[in-house]
């Protein structure tokens, strides 16, 4: 063998101790980079699945709120209406479409098979609207009164799920 080539040889076995761990190092810490974005990107995509998620049940509550506070408001001008022998047709028909309205939107929001008992009370209460003849106003607001206390309760029942599905995602389980 050439004593050049020897030589060479030589300095690169003496190198090998210093450059097969700098490779090493290299490869670690470039495999620790990319297992790192990806797990960054993970998390990411879960802050915001997570924040969304509890930016539309904020606003699901809100909307719930509303929508029963003006069903009930609805429900005791008709009380009111009937007792004083007062009904007012039009002024209830009014409202009746704002409330409709309200539960309409709510609908679209929800999830048509999570949330079908939700929809199917909303969808009553819609078919309910019509209270009838004046002596049928017992029955009307027996009707109403139950709808909105089983609304109320759903919406509670779907709302602690959401919490749940919340928490789930945020990696939580307390």
């Amino acid at each position: 063998m050439d004593p050049e080539k020897a030589k060479l040889i030589a300095s690169l076995i003496d190198k090998i101790p210093i450059v097969v761990p700098a490779l090493l190092t290299s490869t670690i810490a470039i495999i620790t980079l990319i297992i790192g974005y990806k797990n960054n990107k993970r998390q990411n995509a879960i802050n915001l699945i997570t924040s969304k998620r509890i930016e539309w049940q904020e606003i699901i509550r809100n909307e719930l709120s509303d929508f029963i506070h003006d069903a009930w408001i609805l429900h005791n001008t008709y009380c009111i209406q009937v007792e004083e022998n007062n009904f007012n047709p039009e002024y209830f028909l009014s409202e009746a479409g704002n409330v409709t309205a309200k539960g309409n939107k709510l609908i679209l929001r929800l999830n048509p098979i999570e949330d079908k008992k939700i929809i199917d009370i909303i969808t009553e209460f819609f078919i309910t609207l019509d209270p009838g003849k004046p002596e049928e106003a017992e029955a009307f607001l027996d009707n109403l009164d139950e709808l909105l206390v089983k609304l109320r309760v759903e919406s509670h029942i779907m709302l602690k799920k959401e919490w749940e599905k919340i928490k789930t995602e945020a990696g939580s389980k307390n």
